[in-house]
């Protein structure tokens, strides 16, 4: 079986995040978290807002126009990123990440 691309397991392992956990850039491709952010900009059916920077927040463009309730953001942004974090746990009420 051949090897997946570099894209193609990026993918992958977006798509594997469950939903209430995020991971970070460097998580996902500890030598190309730049590309990890490059791929998740020109894939439109990722969940993006699953993925964030090292220190737990999101690039300010996608944060403004996805989380309605700052409760959410902290939420995602407080994570522990190297194990998960269930923010489902922290409020019935967040937004769906």
């Amino acid at each position: 079986m051949a090897e997946s691309s570099p894209n193609e397991r990026i993918i992958s392992l977006v798509r594997a995040i469950p939903k209430g956990f995020v991971r970070t850039y460097g998580d996902i491709d500890p030598l190309a978290p730049r590309l990890v952010g490059r791929i998740l900009s020109q894939t439109h059916d990722l969940p993006w807002q699953r993925v964030v920077r090292s220190d737990g927040t999101l690039p300010q463009a996608r944060h403004s126009a996805s989380y309605s309730s700052p409760k959410a953001f902290r939420c995602a942004a407080s994570a522990s990123t190297s194990t998960g974090h269930d923010c489902r746990e922290s409020s019935k009420r967040t937004a769906s990440l």
